[in-house]
C-alpha cells in the first residue's frame, strides 16, 4: 500500500508542553535509521537524540514521537505508523474540532467519566471518588447533597 502526503509538516512538529519542568513532547519526521536503530531527524542534531527503542527501516517517513528534554537532547519513545498518519488526513483528523456549543465535554475511561457542561456545571461519575488537597480545599455551592 502507497500513500502520498503532500503536506507541510511544520504544524505537526509544534511542541506540546508536557510537564513543569518545561520539557516538551514533539513529532520528528524520520530520514533514515542507523545500523544500530537510531533514527536521524529532520532538524534535529544526531548528536542530541537518544533513543529507548531500536527504529527499524520501515520507519523511515514516519514520525517519532520525542520528548525534548530541557537539558537539550531529544529523547525518542515510539513512531506513529504511516498508516495511522495517512488515516489521519484522509478522515481529517489534523484540521481543527467543532463542537456543538450546547453539549457536555466528557472525559470516560473505563466506569469513571468526568462532564463538563457550557453552562459551568461539572458532573464526576465513579464507582469510588476521593478528593484530596496537599493545601486548602473550599467547597462553595448553593446545594450541596450528600447521600
Amino acid at each position: 500500500m502507497k500513500y502520498d502526503l503532500a503536506t507541510n509538516l511544520l504544524p505537526l512538529s509544534q511542541s506540546i508542553d508536557a510537564a513543569a519542568d518545561r520539557s516538551q513532547f514533539c513529532l520528528h519526521l524520520i530520514l533514515e535509521v542507523s545500523d544500530a536503530g537510531v533514527p536521524v531527524l529532520a532538524g534535529v542534531n544526531p548528536a542530541i537524540v537518544i533513543s529507548g527503542i531500536q527504529f527499524g527501516a520501515d520507519t523511515v517517513g514516519c514520525l517519532a514521537i520525542g520528548m525534548n528534554l530541557a537539558a537539550g537532547p531529544v529523547l525518542l519513545i515510539g513512531h506513529v505508523p504511516f498508516h495511522a498518519i495517512a488515516r489521519a488526513f484522509s478522515q481529517g483528523a489534523l484540521s481543527p474540532a467543532h463542537k456543538p456549543a450546547d453539549t457536555p465535554l466528557s472525559l470516560k475511561c473505563g466506569r469513571s467519566e468526568l462532564r463538563l457542561y457550557p453552562d459551568g456545571r461539572v458532573r464526576i461519575l465513579g464507582d469510588d471518588i476521593s478528593i484530596e488537597a496537599l493545601g486548602r480545599m473550599g467547597l462553595k455551592g448553593a446545594v450541596v447533597e450528600l447521600n
